[in-house]
């Protein structure tokens, strides 16, 4: 068999890569529940951390004002993360957006600060 370099070296860049996205599968299925992926993150939202009570919580920017995600949280319970830490660790995109659907169709004015 007649190997040229460029037939060689695509060979090798081939195994190369087959290689790494088999090992990224293995990682991504590693992962386990609790770990934040791509698509539970967070997107087109600007946070703030504010100071309710003595504790530290979560707020996002809206056209109403910095929504109070602890306060909104303690009324409509959808399991959405109240801290930052806790977006960051664990994402939480698909349970920020059904509690600001659920406030902004609501019409509690104490969950917004102007």
């Amino acid at each position: 068999m007649n190997q040229s370099r460029r037939t060689f070296l695509a060979g090798a860049g081939a195994a190369v890569s087959g290689g790494l996205l088999a090992a990224s599968g293995r990682a991504a299925t590693a992962e386990g529940p609790g770990k934040p992926t791509d698509q539970d993150m967070p997107r087109g939202m600007t946070f703030a951390t504010i100071r309710s009570g003595g504790a530290l919580g979560l707020a996002v920017k809206t056209g109403r004002g910095l929504f109070d995600v602890r306060k909104a949280e303690s009324a409509f319970h959808e399991n959405a993360p109240t801290t930052i830490d806790e977006v960051i660790q664990r994402g939480g995109g698909a349970q920020l957006q059904a509690l600001l659907a659920k406030a902004m169709a609501s019409t509690r004015k104490d969950l917004f600060i102007d």
